[in-house]
């Protein structure tokens, strides 16, 4: 691409067009033209008999990404990733009394990667200091199965406790992963697990209104959630590289905790919330060739937020992100010895803003 540059210091006149040249020096493989098509139907069917209410069927779907660019020694390469997958559905519900009752669901669902990670492009992240490629050549989509028990009940209107069991099993999960090239030189891709996963758990949800403790406390509503999660991928019969048998799933935290005062006075359109997150360690990059996972260290997150309705229309919003200002920090297995390999300063982020509704 020819460009000439003008401005106030270099006029047209000071300018031979045909010395004066800028260039962009780039590879075939920095681009690529990709599109993606999606077809889809499905049939379902509600039948309630006695105390149970029976709800299945099916999605039909048919899905094509194609990718095409070349690789860094500029031949070319035609990703095609066409799959018809029939992902059926079933829940029954067991209906124990008027507020309660007692879910069984099964489905299937499908992980598909995103055409950036089909494609050979790569580039470097800055934040992270590492060299992000595609992965063209073996990258396919995942297939989840689903399964769920959960009980609930619902006390008041609004409320709700329940309890869940949940199962699920990924045939090929799609992980980042992280390999070097050399001493200074980091890299992530995009692999499948195809050894297969399972994530299975426990999750116990509470939502109350706080005025069973006090009536005064009437606009005031308590909503808390805690998931216990144990995620395992089968490394045996993979290449010598792995030193483990098994590992957690790339991206799973072991546990979550989030709680939640909301505090809702629509008489005088008055609205506060105050909400905290916790969660586990978990693997941000998979470490390859003799490498230790790349973990990112779980961390407490408080949010704040107030708003106030005014002149009928107006409302006025104000947000406290990341309260504490923990950072994230990532850390490593380096020589037997974990360190600390990167960390992101997040600090506090206030925001205030003033909306109107027509």
């Amino acid at each position: 691409a020819t460009t000439l540059v003008t401005s106030e210091y270099n006029p047209p006149a000071k300018i031979d067009t045909n010395i004066f040249i800028l260039e962009e020096f780039t590879s075939g493989s920095d681009n690529y033209f990709a599109y993606e098509n999606a077809y889809a139907g499905y049939v379902m069917f509600d039948v309630p008999f006695g105390k149970f209410r029976l709800i299945t069927g099916a999605r039909l779907e048919s899905n094509e990404q194609v990718l095409k660019s070349v690789d860094l020694k500029n031949v070319p390469i035609t990703v095609n990733l066409k799959n018809n997958d029939v992902l059926p559905s079933v829940n029954l519900v067991y209906n124990v009394n008027d507020n309660s009752n007692v879910r069984f669901s099964y489905f299937q669902s499908i992980s598909r990667p995103e055409l950036r990670e089909i494609a050979p492009f790569g580039f470097n992240d800055f934040n992270r200091n590492v060299f992000v490629y595609g992965n063209p050549y073996d990258l396919h989509r995942s297939l989840v199965r689903n399964y769920d028990l959960r009980l609930e009940t619902y006390p008041n209107a609004g409320e709700l406790i329940s309890v869940s069991l949940f199962y699920k099993k990924f045939d090929a999960p799609i992980e980042v992963v992280y390999f070097s090239e050399s001493s200074d030189s980091k890299s992530n891709t995009y692999r499948n697990a195809n050894n297969g996963a399972t994530n299975y758990g426990v999750e116990i949800e509470l939502r109350k209104n706080l005025a069973v403790f006090w009536k005064n406390l009437n606009n005031f509503t308590f909503n808390g959630n805690v998931t216990l999660i144990n995620s395992k991928i089968d490394l045996s019969g993979l290449s010598s590289a792995e030193s483990k048998s098994e590992r957690k799933l790339q991206g799973q935290s072991p546990y979550t905790v989030n709680i939640g005062i909301y505090y809702d006075n629509p008489e005088i359109g008055t609205s506060v919330n105050i909400l905290y997150n916790k969660y586990g360690s978990r693997i941000s990059e998979v470490g390859l060739g003799g490498f230790g996972d790349v973990e990112e260290n779980g961390r407490d997150i408080v949010d704040f937020s107030a708003s106030k309705k005014f002149f009928n229309n107006f409302e006025a919003k104000f947000t406290i992100r990341n309260l504490l200002g923990k950072d994230i920090y990532y850390s490593q297995l380096v020589n037997n010895s974990l360190e600390t390999v990167r960390y992101y300063k997040v600090g506090t982020n206030y925001a205030f803003s003033i909306g109107y509704k027509f």
